[in-house]
């Protein structure tokens, strides 16, 4: 990554590391204020981060952007899934493979 984006990530990540001030309301604010494809990005990194903390510690997988991505659009192209939400989607498949691998 470049040198001048990780700067601009540092600089914003200090922002709301330090505010402090800023409540879980406003967070929500911030939430519905990003794009649709910035939400896809943070979601994608929070299964990712979800799924090593469970999974990849332990066992051997493949890389895990490429199976968070598989399950995410899994999600979306499955009529099964009308009912439940990406996270319970998500919980459940990374549950399901502590369970079988770990």
């Amino acid at each position: 990554m470049e040198k001048k984006k990780i700067e601009q990530c540092v600089k914003v990540a200090k922002e709301i590391n330090e505010e402090k001030k800023m409540g879980e309301e406003q967070y929500v604010l911030l939430w519905n204020m990003l794009s649709d494809e910035t939400k896809a990005s943070f979601e994608k990194c929070f299964y990712c981060q979800m799924y090593v903390d469970k999974v990849h510690a332990t066992i051997i997988t493949p890389p895990i952007e490429e199976t968070i991505g598989g399950r995410i659009g899994e999600y979306y192209d499955s009529d099964e899934t009308e009912n439940i939400s990406l996270f319970e989607f998500m919980y459940s498949k990374i549950k399901q493979v502590v369970l079988i691998d770990g």
